[in-house]
């Protein structure tokens, strides 16, 4: 009888996946899944690994169905997609952490000064604006995850 090995975490197989300490700071500000493990249905997805096929669809402009199957279910990952940007998570997951940089900068949490665009964007644009924005900074590399650059406004 054959003998199986635990899945272990691989390394990095693309360059927009999080990082351990990327991942540390983003987790406490996901939402938490519904259904905890070991519950009658099915287990909760791993989110670290959502995150990452989101950023992976992000950065690769590739259709949902063409994501790699390194991640979960293409329908699942847009699943996660949808429902955070209805909810604003990707929004609150910005402010919470250009606020934490700009602290490490020596700066207010908000900026004191702003402008105002006369024309608006749809909301769902903006969202993927949001979205395209964690992307480019995840490929900076910034040691304070991606928002660094853009606290010093």
């Amino acid at each position: 009888m054959p003998q199986y090995k635990a899945k272990q975490k691989a390394p990095k197989k693309y360059p927009t996946e999080l990082s351990n300490q990327q991942w540390k700071r983003l987790k406490s500000i996901l939402p938490a899944p519904k259904k905890q493990t070991g519950g009658p249905g099915r287990n909760p997805l791993d989110l670290r690994e959502v995150i990452n096929g989101i950023l992976y669809w992000m950065r690769s402009g590739c259709s949902w169905s063409l994501l790699p199957n390194d991640y979960p279910n293409h329908k699942s990952v847009y699943h996660y997609y949808n429902l955070w940007s209805q909810h604003g998570i990707w929004e609150q997951i910005h402010v919470q952490l250009v606020s934490k940089a700009r602290k490490k900068a020596g700066r207010k949490k908000r900026p004191t000064a702003g402008s105002i665009d006369s024309q608006s964007e749809p909301p769902r644009q903006a969202v993927k604006n949001v979205a395209m924005m964690l992307v480019s900074l995840l490929k900076a590399g910034s040691d304070l995850f991606w928002w660094t650059q853009w606290a010093s406004f």
